[in-house]
């Protein structure tokens, strides 16, 4: 109960700095891809797969001094939170050191990362600079329909093995899922799953288009009705909102795909949730056409054919 009511206080109090520093217009919270190199192939992954070699996405990354003075600028203008992802953000072999320079400026680091490649040396450094969170991607339950998403013999094992050096050193932990077609019917056994590593999990259908305007992704992603159907089987979604998820829906499949434009929702389903509510929750996505020019194409629309 006192793990409870200290997330909560936590959660009321990041909000309260998030609402003045939106009416302040400061740049509280980031997200930094590192870069978009991954030693794993996920069809669905919205980093462009293309020709491009490991040393060509290594080229095309920022240094780690244009990242120092990346964090120096937005820390300088008022960020505090920062989520550092990739790609696989442990590829780079810096990638510590960058981690420890945020922290540094005194910014609270969440992670995202696929746990393939947690070390021990790893987990030694971030025991002794613990992050706000680690987010762990876990794409299923056993090996077939894990390595059937990422397409890697034996990553299935290597994430297992870096989730428990994590969890085994007191590290905060969150499983997240993306749920595709590949794996939708495995998100009763994934929530088995995390009940027996004592973690909570999210499941999140969104599955959106590729950096570079390729749309193959899509034809993996799961009909709204599908995931509202997913929605009521679990307790409760992450962020405020209406009780009747099925009242965001649109009235027709967008494209038979996850979500449109223009306001439609997104649900964030979460097994064991961080906080306690009593009510399923969902979050809406916003209307995209608040900030594409008239006539312009969205990149976030996942529809085969776009409203605008």
């Amino acid at each position: 109960m006192a793990a409870l009511v200290q997330r909560s206080a936590y959660s009321a109090f990041k909000q309260r700095i998030t609402d003045k520093a939106c009416a302040l217009r400061l740049p509280i919270n980031c997200t930094f891809e590192v870069t978009h190199r991954c030693n794993l192939r996920c069809e669905h992954c919205y980093v462009p797969l293309g020709e491009r070699t490991v040393a060509q996405r290594r080229a095309s990354e920022l240094s780690a001094d244009q990242f120092r003075s990346i964090i120096d600028q937005i820390t300088d203008a008022g960020c505090l939170w920062i989520k550092l992802t990739g790609g696989e953000p442990f590829v780079r072999s810096d990638f510590m050191d960058l981690y420890l320079y945020a922290r540094s400026r005194g910014m609270l680091v969440t992670l995202y990362t696929n746990a393939t490649q947690i070390t021990a040396k790893v987990v030694r450094l971030l025991v002794e600079n613990p992050p706000e969170l680690i987010e762990v991607s876990l794409y299923g339950s056993v090996p077939a329909v894990y390595e059937g998403l990422t397409r890697t013999p034996g990553s299935y094992t290597r994430c297992l093995r870096g989730i428990e050096r994590l969890t085994d050193s007191g590290l905060p932990v969150l499983l997240k899922t993306p749920v595709t077609r590949h794996n939708v019917d495995d998100v009763a056994a994934l929530r088995a799953l995390a009940d027996r590593l004592g973690l909570d999990i999210i499941f999140n259908g969104d599955i959106v288009p590729r950096l570079d305007g390729d749309r193959d992704p899509l034809d993996m992603g799961i009909p709204a009705k599908a995931s509202a159907e997913l929605a009521s089987d679990f307790i409760d979604c992450l962020l405020p909102g209406d009780e009747d998820m099925s009242a965001y829906l649109p009235d027709e499949e967008p494209g038979d795909r996850m979500f449109r434009c223009a306001g439609q929702t997104l649900p964030s389903i979460a097994r064991r949730p961080m906080l306690p509510r009593s009510r399923p929750r969902t979050r809406k996505r916003p209307d995209c056409r608040r900030w594409w020019p008239q006539g312009a194409s969205c990149q976030n629309s996942v529809r085969r054919d776009p409203a605008h």
